[in-house]
């Protein structure tokens, strides 16, 4: 006797469309801010973005991309960061902060923000069977100076006032006005921009006898509205005739000028001998300390356990460049795995040691001294607190890579040697540029374990130790 299973319709339907919902790739959606985020120069900022629905995304690949310079800004794929994969603008300057990742919640927080940062970000999540993205607009601002107006000639039969003013972005709006609030037209205006990409702007305007006496000058921030004001009052005696006076003023001011350009002349000479004076002084000074310093050579090579599998080190480890290519290399403990960094073979816990590197046309470099327990695997930041003391090369510029700030180095000339001198007990660290003979910066600091040399190096014409 035969038994038939019977199934009922609407299980069986019911029972396809599950099936079919769970052939499908889990899909999702990435939520950014509407608003732009405003944040102001030398500060850092956090730009943040969440998946919906609330799903894992610590196996996923997601990455930020700068619209405006088209580069990628930063990179998290298989659980790590990948800084080799960053641009270089902003290698060293990001950070992922994953504390919310198992909830889909991820933030950047770019460091040390400039002028050049503004624009659109692009935040992207990826996994094995969906792709999804939002964009978000970083803002970037800077308050400047308060206006400071002066007058400053006699001009086209009036007076010439000037307002200046420094520091800010975006430009800000400058406008003169009346008591009465009427606008002015400026006689001209001049704007440019310093090193950090700050506006510096200048505008003036010429006031005749029969104007109102009293002007502003105003200042208005474009993102934040922010006001600033300065007035100024022309009293009627500036406009009275003063040629009878202005003769006799250009001829006392002849005989002035006269005395004052011999003075001027005299003290300048006098200040030349001792600035040339003090300049020999120290300048034998920074040789004795250098020479001190070179007494006490060591020889370093380089540790290749150490070394991230993006360098390349030579048989007699006393050189290394970096590579496009990963080096096959066991992924042991000592290794480093997200910066192109290494170590020196050996380490120093007491006495004075002093080795030299070559860097002529290396384009990016860095170097100094880590701590041993200093971490080897995931995401390294190069500074004191994470046990590294070091100077480098970034972009052209020299800096000490000091904690909370970057110190830029105003070196005269890009050095071709660096002296590397430490001194475990006294808790110093210097640099000297070999070639010149001359010092380039000093930590202050107190050691308590086993130091090493430290290298970093981006650039694919290597590194050398001299010694």
């Amino acid at each position: 006797m035969m038994v038939r299973s019977v199934v009922p319709a609407g299980f069986s339907i019911a029972l396809f469309i599950l099936n079919l919902h769970a052939s499908e790739p889990a899909k999702f959606m990435v939520i950014a801010s509407h608003q732009p985020i405003t944040v102001a120069v030398g500060n850092d900022a956090v730009l943040s973005c969440h998946l919906s629905p609330r799903i894992s995304a610590e196996d996923m690949e997601v990455s930020w991309l700068s619209a405006m310079h088209h580069s990628l800004v930063h990179v998290y794929q298989n659980k790590k960061d990948l800084p080799e994969r960053q641009s270089p603008k902003y290698q060293g300057r990001t950070e992922l902060i994953q504390d919310g990742i198992t909830n889909g919640s991820v933030s950047l927080r770019i460091y040390n923000i400039t002028p050049s940062d503004e624009g659109q970000y692009q935040c992207s999540f990826e996994s094995s069977d969906f792709y999804n993205e939002a964009v978000l607009e970083l803002r970037v601002t800077g308050s400047g100076t308060n206006p400071h107006v002066y007058l400053e000639s006699y001009e086209g039969g009036g007076i010439k006032v000037v307002c200046r003013t420094s520091g800010w972005y975006p430009e800000p709006e400058m406008i003169w006005q009346e008591a009465n609030g009427q606008h002015l037209l400026s006689l001209a205006t001049n704007k440019t921009l310093d090193h950090y990409g700050l506006f510096n702007k200048e505008t003036s305007l010429i006031v005749r006898e029969d104007s109102n006496r009293k002007l502003s000058c105003c200042l208005r921030h474009t993102y934040t509205r922010e006001e600033r004001e300065s007035t100024v009052y022309l009293e009627a005696s500036l406009f009275q005739r003063l040629e009878p006076f202005r003769v006799a003023f250009f001829a006392i001011l002849v005989v002035t000028l006269a005395y004052l350009s011999f003075a001027v002349y005299w003290y300048w000479k006098q200040y030349r001998i001792k600035e040339k004076l003090s300049a020999e002084h120290d300048k034998l000074r920074e040789e004795n300390e250098w020479r001190k310093a070179a007494s006490h050579a060591v020889e370093v090579t380089l540790d290749l356990r150490t070394a991230h599998q993006y360098l390349i080190v030579t048989e007699d480890q006393k050189c290394a460049r970096f590579s496009d290519t990963a080096q096959n290399v066991p992924d042991n403990p000592e290794r480093f795995d997200s910066y192109s960094c290494v170590l020196g073979s050996e380490g120093f816990t007491s006495g004075q040691h002093y080795w030299e590197l070559a860097v002529e046309d290396v384009t990016h470099w860095g170097l100094g001294v880590a701590k041993e327990s200093l971490k080897r695997k995931g995401w390294l930041t190069l500074t004191p607190e994470s046990g590294i003391w070091t100077i480098d090369l970034y972009h052209g510029k020299h800096r000490a890579l000091t904690s909370p700030n970057r110190t830029t180095l105003c070196l005269n000339s890009s050095p071709r040697k660096i002296g590397v001198y430490l001194d475990y007990e006294n808790g110093q660290l210097s640099f000297y540029n070999v070639e010149t003979v001359s010092h380039i910066y000093t930590y202050s600091l107190r050691f308590t374990e086993r130091i090493f040399p430290f290298f970093w190096t981006w650039s694919k014409t290597p590194i050398k130790l001299c010694f």
